[in-house]
């Protein structure tokens, strides 16, 4: 039985990145995304107020089995306080439904450059592109891909395109990809598990 997920992103990247990342995911999992991503700015994330409406709005959308996924990039912030904070907000807000939060260490975009194997030759990288021993550690993912693409890094038009391509198994080099990957099959499954 497939279940159905909503999506709060802060990028505007995000926006078009994680429905194609997640439909790559799809064969393996029975999912349904619902809609657009919802967006709203890492500021409004933090706020309890805004966030509970946006969870609100994302329950609208859902069942009583499905699942509101956020996504969000930690920045400077450690990303698990981070996701705490977010996650007790967004669960008193999401009522009876699953709910997740994915705290991308740093940016979405260190998830990229996991993934670089994939990457290599399209949009302009270099066909030997390798992704570096750490891409969680990396201070600026966005710099570092924009360095490697001759007409530079654009957010919007890159990143759901590099979606499409990154080596999904790399990836999981990422920490916080696996973790990404953890929730979406612990929001699809049939029984949710205590964390």
């Amino acid at each position: 039985m497939k279940r159905n997920l909503a999506l709060i992103v802060e990028g505007h990247g995000e926006v078009h990145a994680l429905p194609v990342l997640l439909r790559r995911l799809i064969p393996h999992m029975p999912i349904n995304l619902v809609g657009p991503p919802y967006r709203m700015k890492r500021s409004q994330m933090r706020d309890e107020r805004s966030l509970t409406a946006a969870v609100e709005f994302a329950v609208g959308r859902t069942s009583d089995d499905d699942g509101v996924l956020i996504v969000l990039d930690a920045d400077d912030d450690c990303a698990v306080t981070l996701g705490n904070e977010v996650l007790r907000h967004a669960r008193a807000a999401g009522r009876r439904r699953r709910v997740g939060v994915v705290v991308a260490n740093r940016e979405y975009e260190a998830w990229l450059v996991a993934g670089a194997p994939g990457l290599a030759g399209k949009r302009g990288l270099p066909p030997s592109l390798a992704a570096p021993d750490d891409a969680d550690a990396l201070r600026n993912p966005k710099a570092w891909l924009a360095q490697r693409m001759p007409h530079g890094y654009r957010e919007t038009l890159d990143q759901p395109a590099l979606s499409q391509s990154m080596d999904l198994v790399a990836a999981r080099k990422s920490r916080s990809f696996r973790k990404f990957v953890k929730e979406v099959t612990r929001l699809v499954r049939r029984e949710e598990k205590k964390r």
